[in-house]
């Protein structure tokens, strides 16, 4: 199955940032697993989002994957989702109360990415 998923993306830095202010009692291994140790948690405490590393842009990011649909099952193959209702209100529950105390989320950016978990 390939999935074209939609969802916010942080620099993994700032991912490590947001999720030490978000869940105090968040462990991390070890830098270069940040998106890992954040989907570690996600899958204990709120198992309906993923948080997965990705290649976008040249660089290995964190994205929060919101939404997402097989592929193959697309009719009419969108070129990418746009950040709508349901977007916005996973940004809110994920983000929301800390944009003035980390300035990065004032600009955190929701992408389209096709096949994130190969």
């Amino acid at each position: 199955m390939v999935w074209l998923t939609g969802g916010y993306i942080l620099d993994p830095a700032d991912a490590k940032t947001w999720a030490q202010r978000r869940f105090p009692e968040i462990e991390f291994d070890h830098d270069w697993f940040i998106p890992n140790c954040i989907n570690r948690h996600f899958r204990a405490h709120q198992p309906d989002i993923w948080c997965i590393s990705v290649e976008y842009e040249g660089r290995v990011m964190a994205y929060f994957v919101t939404c997402g649909i097989d592929h193959a099952t697309i009719r009419h193959r969108p070129q990418r989702f746009r950040e709508d209702r349901f977007g916005a209100a996973w940004k809110e529950k994920l983000f929301g109360g800390l944009e003035e105390e980390l300035s990065f989320l004032k600009d955190v950016r929701f992408v389209t990415i096709f096949d994130p978990f190969r």
